[in-house]
């Protein structure tokens, strides 16, 4: 039967920033490689999970290490800790209790002096235990972290990845927005039209015929035609009123990645946080005035 190799599985995610040299994916490989080196197991694979949450089971490497394990290729797993396979109970858990025995894996978490090749009942209670300890500490982060970008937004701190069209980040403060001269422009353009009656579809037909590239448009796409959609959110996004309408969508939980776009009433608006674009009775007429789809 052909020797099984031993998994060398190192993770280091945002979550672990702040905690020291000793989490990194460099110090995690040394610790693995001098136990490996002691207990005499080889030969080692890595398989490197950098910049992934443990909360989740999508991680590439982890998924190709279970893979790997299916195909009968690895006998044993070398982590750090518990925490380096996932801060998720009901993932830790399934794999120490069923999928690692099932495929008669060992497991050993050398910072938590756990070991499943020893099979004594108060090395699982202390694997049990750290598993919890894990996923509470995630879900307290999780929640500090929601906590302090829900501060930030109410205190008007534009925190997007992207500055909305028709404008750009502030040089001297990035959580701050100043117009950009040639997408602003449009922007009043569109208000403009949509005041004097003109509707969704006949502002995208005379943007697309004036050349004027969409909000997305980038290299090959910047020929993209405008529509009546792309239109009507610029039309109806406080932003260009002067305001900031943030955290318009939802995770579930930390565990789940899935997000839900929320109700306009559910935003965090703050009036006032830069130049607005448009004037109040501008805004207002274009509100009431036009903005019909046909």
């Amino acid at each position: 039967m052909t020797e099984r190799i031993t998994a060398l599985y190192l993770r280091l995610s945002r979550e672990d920033e702040g905690t020291g040299e000793s989490e990194s994916i460099h110090s995690q490989r040394e610790l693995l490689t001098r136990f490996a080196a002691r207990e005499g197991l080889s030969p080692t694979l890595e398989y490197v999970d950098d910049g992934w949450s443990g909360t989740g089971a999508d991680r590439p490497a982890l998924q190709r290490l279970l893979g790997d394990i299916k195909a009968g290729t690895v006998g044993t797993v070398l982590v750090k800790d518990l925490s380096r396979l996932g801060r998720n109970i009901t993932l830790t858990s399934y794999l120490l209790d069923e999928f690692f025995p099932r495929h008669r894996v060992r497991l050993c978490a050398v910072g938590d002096d756990c070991d499943t090749a020893r099979g004594d009942r108060l090395t699982h209670k202390m694997g049990v235990l750290t598993n919890l300890m894990n996923e509470w500490y995630s879900e307290d982060l999780s929640h500090k972290i929601r906590a302090a970008l829900d501060s930030r937004r109410r205190a008007g701190e534009f925190l997007g990845s992207r500055p909305p069209y028709g404008y750009r980040r502030d040089p001297s403060d990035r959580h701050h927005l100043l117009p950009e001269p040639k997408t602003a422009a449009v922007v009043r353009h569109i208000f403009c039209l949509s005041a004097e009656g003109m509707s969704l579809r006949a502002i995208a037909k005379l943007l697309s015929a004036e050349g004027v590239p969409t909000p997305l448009a980038t290299g090959k796409n910047s020929s993209s035609p405008w529509s009546p959609a792309t239109v009507g959110k610029i039309l109806r996004h406080p932003v260009y009123r002067g305001a900031l309408a943030q955290g318009r969508s939802h995770r579930v939980s930390y565990k789940c990645r899935q997000v839900f776009s929320l109700p306009p009433e559910e935003w965090v608006v703050v009036e006032g946080c830069h130049e607005p674009l448009v004037s109040p009775a501008l805004w207002e007429r274009a509100q009431k005035g036009g903005g019909k789809k046909e």
